[in-house]
């Protein structure tokens, strides 16, 4: 999904963000069918390995390429993450005619989150 930058508003833009975010995590949920999360049986689940849960699920160790990043941040997570952060800018709205320069606040923070991303405005910035 390619942005106006010229028109694209505060809201607009995080409103993309979390759908492209969405896609790409229910793109990794199907692709393999595995919650990611930190084991460690005898030292109580620490986050020195991850593994998948799916069938031939391949384990990934903390000290080789894939670090419990992957555990923090699986498709699941990422969901509740984007419902969460909808329902916060579905509030922010409400906000919005009472007290703008909060939910201006607000939302540039929230849109920090993709301060890299090419169409974000410096103005934005929380």
């Amino acid at each position: 999904m390619t942005d106006a930058t010229e028109t694209l508003t505060i809201d607009a833009f995080i409103e993309a963000r979390l759908d492209e975010d969405e896609q790409l995590a229910r793109a990794a949920a199907e692709a393999d069918g595995m919650d990611w999360f930190p084991v460690d049986a005898e030292y109580g689940d620490s986050p020195d390995r991850v593994e998948g849960t799916g069938d031939g699920a391949v384990g990934y160790d903390m000290y080789e390429t894939v670090p419990p990043h992957i555990a923090r941040h699986d498709p699941a997570r990422v969901l509740r993450q984007c419902a969460a952060l909808r329902a916060i800018m579905r509030v922010n709205a409400d906000v919005a005619d009472s007290d703008s320069g909060a939910a201006i606040q607000v939302a540039e923070a929230i849109a920090s989150i993709w301060s890299s991303h090419p169409n974000f405005r410096e103005e934005w910035t929380a």
